[in-house]
């Protein structure tokens, strides 16, 4: 199976494109069917596969990179649709290869690596959409045992488009994602 690894930059993952109906992440397009989804990240080196009839997954991970975090965080990507297009984008944190290629001891619970994801990307959602208009926990609180229950869910709502950051800091839920849903689609 190729790898196909593809370094973003915080620009194109936060969405440094020009506002316009509809336009989200990495210059992707609420409402394009699932073939211009396909061709478009093919062209910038991303294979996606079909997972079934209404969604497309990467087949290796995106790696991204961002801040002070040199090695970068290798995201799956997950794109769903409908009878509209596509619907729903999905940048899930892949804990184990972060780990693994970020140098992190062995012993390092997997609730420090979804922490370090969740806080910087939670800095940089900020940055780029303001206050969010919505926030249940804490991104930036360390977890201090995997038996507490910690972590965060933020939403922002940028144009035509809710954007979500959510992260679990206690095993056995440990999962950071980011996720770009059109905003026709959120109450």
């Amino acid at each position: 199976m190729r790898k196909a690894h593809v370094i973003l930059s915080l620009y194109a993952l936060l969405g440094g494109i020009p506002a316009g109906a509809q336009a989200t992440w990495n210059g992707l397009r609420f409402g394009m069917s699932a073939k211009e989804a396909k061709d478009l990240l093919a062209a910038k080196g991303a294979v996606m596969v079909a997972g079934d009839s209404l969604t497309l997954k990467s087949e290796s991970d995106y790696l991204l990179r961002l801040g002070e975090d040199a090695k970068g965080f290798p995201l799956v990507l997950t794109l769903q649709f409908d009878a509209i297009g596509l619907k729903d984008i999905t940048l899930q944190l892949d804990i184990q290869r972060y780990k693994n290629e970020a140098s992190f001891s062995p012993s390092t619970r997997d609730s420090i690596a979804t922490w370090i994801f969740g806080s910087i990307i939670y800095d940089e959602l900020l940055t780029k959409y303001g206050s969010p208009i919505k926030a249940t926990g804490d991104c930036k609180a360390t977890p201090i045992a995997d038996s507490e229950l910690s972590g965060c869910e933020i939403n922002w709502r940028g144009d035509s488009q809710m954007i979500t950051l959510d992260a679990a800091y206690s095993a056995p839920y440990n999962a950071a994602l980011i996720e770009y849903k059109r905003s026709s689609d959120v109450l």
